[in-house]
């Protein structure tokens, strides 16, 4: 990020709310990858106890080139297991999530009062509408979704949400996790969202496109 001393990176927005807000310079995740990450934080649990080790089947990869024997993967949260957005919604809170959910079938079931784009995937169908999300409405043909997704949430198209986010007189909780580019997803994505960046010979990155996204 250029707030955070890049000569690269192009990041306005995340600059701009850096200095409107509270900058937190170290962090720690609960794991590498998106959904037990996801499942550490909803739940305040490690992986040994929820159980969701890695994203589907942990055999995936080379066997030979494989250090640890990999233990048995839940791809959705258990049932039994609390869940942030349902204590939060049995304390009274109006509960709101948009973007990349990647934790259950339906948040839904977990909780979440208004629910735009997320489901159990990955990564979506598609960055650019049409979606083929039975979650979130098609915007214009070609629209970005993380454009669409970083939409002030009252300005979404969805009338419900609008509706909600307007008149709730409880105390509420917004999650917006957004759909960003995946390490498999096809390079002409990135094609479709270039914009001049000034490229130095010192400037070595493995993929340039996923800068303009």
């Amino acid at each position: 990020m250029s707030c955070n001393g890049s000569q690269y990176y192009e990041t306005p927005h995340i600059d701009q709310l850096k200095s409107k807000g509270i900058w937190f310079s170290c962090a720690y995740a609960g794991a590498s990858n998106s959904a037990p990450s996801r499942a550490c934080m909803l739940t305040g649990q490690n992986t040994p106890r929820h159980g969701v080790y890695t994203v589907g089947n942990p055999d995936r990869g080379k066997k030979e080139s494989r250090k640890l024997i990999s233990q048995p993967n839940h791809t959705s949260l258990p049932h039994r297991i609390q869940i942030l957005p349902k204590v939060l919604k049995n304390a009274g809170y109006q509960t709101f999530h948009i973007g990349k959910w990647h934790v259950t079938e339906n948040p839904a079931d977990c909780g979440i009062d208004i629910n735009l784009a997320g489901n159990h995937a990955g990564h979506p169908r598609s960055y650019f509408s049409p979606y083929r999300n039975a979650n979130l409405e098609n915007g214009k043909e070609g629209e970005y979704l993380p454009d669409r997704l970083g939409m002030k949430p009252q300005t979404l198209s969805n009338e419900q949400t609008r509706i909600h986010l307007s008149s709730c007189t409880m105390p509420l909780i917004l999650c917006i996790p957004l759909c960003r580019l995946q390490e498999n997803s096809p390079p002409n994505i990135a094609t479709k969202r270039l914009h001049r960046l000034t490229i130095t010979p010192h400037m070595l990155h493995l993929w340039k496109p996923w800068t303009v996204m």
